[in-house]
């Protein structure tokens, strides 16, 4: 490493000291800073956001990555997610806007509105046989392994589809299965396109479970409960409740990282952190 850059590294490292954070996600983020450049560059953003005056949104931010992204593993079902991803782009409902022609009341049979009325039917209606877009990705999960982890999905989206206020910016989520368009002549648009509607769908589907909302393990729940209950300030106990204001957690579900439970083993609740005055 250069000096010039050590140096740089080192400054930074004397800027996160400074902030008025606890001493964990001090850690933390001295630790993410000097193992990751693109880390590195997050983190310094945000000290010049907070230096420059927008000092709560950028601490609030700051330790939101630090335990909650950074520091945050991926639940068991999302590692399944990540690792046969592939897979299960070949495998990702869909529906076609030309069989809306066909169903007598759309809003209670159409996947898409149930979907958009969060309707939790729609978890029994969907079918995960491999569709005729698919590319030619090797297959690790047995039908019955890939069922449920599906359905894991599906059930962790639907809850926060249901609860705005969890999301980032709460914003509402779109409907995540593949809606096919049709052509103006009612034949079902090209093939190229519809293999890129696939991959978009299931690539803003991890995006918002693994990235955007992602949840917040047990073990850094419990570390930030404990940073709230013993802040040094008031005020630092009211900045780590905001930074809280949209965790959630798994409170029950598979101790491991094999396929061997069901939908229902899998449990989305907010955190209790949320339950505390601010």
């Amino acid at each position: 490493m250069s000096s010039s850059v050590q140096g740089l590294v080192n400054d930074l490292r004397s800027c996160i000291a400074a902030l008025p954070l606890h001493k964990e996600t001090i850690r933390m983020l001295t630790k993410c800073s000097e193992r990751n450049s693109e880390r590195a560059l997050s983190v310094a953003q945000e000290v010049y956001n907070y230096e420059r005056g927008d000092s709560s949104k950028a601490l609030e931010m700051l330790i939101c990555r630090a335990h909650m992204l950074w520091n945050n593993p991926l639940p068991p079902h999302l590692k399944n997610f990540q690792a046969n991803y592939a897979e299960l782009r070949n495998h990702w409902p869909y529906e076609h806007h030309r069989s809306l022609l066909y169903i007598e009341n759309p809003r209670k049979e159409s996947l898409a509105y149930l979907w958009r009325d969060c309707n939790s039917s729609v978890l029994r209606k969907m079918c995960y046989d491999k569709h005729r877009w698919a590319d030619d990705s090797a297959e690790a999960l047995a039908p019955t392994q890939r069922q449920q982890l599906l359905d894991m999905i599906f059930h962790h989206y639907l809850f926060l589809k249901n609860n705005v206020r969890l999301c980032q910016n709460s914003r509402k989520l779109p409907v995540p299965i593949v809606e096919i368009p049709m052509r103006p002549l009612g034949n079902d648009a090209a093939d190229s396109r519809i293999r890129n509607i696939f991959k978009r769908k299931i690539a803003m589907a991890w995006n918002l479970l693994a990235w955007d909302n992602r949840p917040l393990s047990g073990e850094n729940e419990l570390l930030l409960s404990d940073i709230i209950r013993n802040a040094s300030s008031r005020t630092q106990k009211r900045l780590y409740q905001r930074a809280c204001k949209r965790a959630y957690i798994i409170s029950q579900g598979p101790g491991d990282e094999k396929l061997t439970g069901d939908l229902q083993s899998l449990h989305f609740s907010p955190s209790p952190l949320l339950l505390r005055d601010i």
